[in-house]
């Protein structure tokens, strides 16, 4: 975290626990450029929510071949 005009920044994200030359050190990355692009995403709308819902395919037991081209074995009794 970084405080910079009395408000808390995140800087860096710790992936890992280490040590270097006998010290504990946790490893990270810088954020700049990845939140920058994250943040300009979601003021373009392209964020959490999508434009149009997924297209959802259901199979059930029992019904027809669909399109896609899989194939089911049964169990010989």
């Amino acid at each position: 975290m970084s405080l910079a005009d009395g408000r808390a920044q995140i800087v860096s994200v710790v992936s890992a626990k280490a040590e270097m030359n006998g010290e504990d050190v946790s490893l990270g990355t810088a954020l700049g450029a990845p939140l920058d692009f994250l943040r300009s995403e979601l003021v373009a709308g392209k964020g959490v929510y999508q434009k149009s819902a997924p297209i959802a395919a259901r199979v059930g037991i029992g019904e027809g071949r669909s399109s896609t081209g899989a194939k089911f074995v049964r169990p010989v009794n």
